[in-house]
């Protein structure tokens, strides 16, 4: 979700004028969220309930680790509205 928009972003319009913290904020969402489509996929593929438990666990532990970058729950706020939030923070 923010990894896309924050992807075609810099793709068609550059790098954005972060800051070191921002810059590295917006790096770490898309590193997680990351993780978090690779865990979802392989939860698809998984019978064993078990399994598919564990992965329930750690999915929640990244969609945490998003939140907390995020200062919000993962997936309620709009990309570009977090975008121009960590543009805001740079300017400060």
């Amino acid at each position: 979700m923010y990894y896309k928009y924050f992807r075609g972003v810099i793709k068609n319009q550059g790098v954005p004028n972060l800051n070191s913290e921002q810059h590295v904020k917006m790096h770490d969402i898309a590193y997680f969220e990351g993780a978090l489509n690779i865990l979802k996929k392989l939860k698809e593929k998984t019978i064993k309930t078990e399994e598919r438990y564990k992965y329930d666990v750690e999915i929640m532990s990244i969609e945490g680790n998003l939140s907390r970058l995020l200062n919000l729950p993962y997936g309620k706020e709009y990309p570009k509205s977090v975008l121009n939030g960590m543009l805001i923070k740079s300017q400060e």
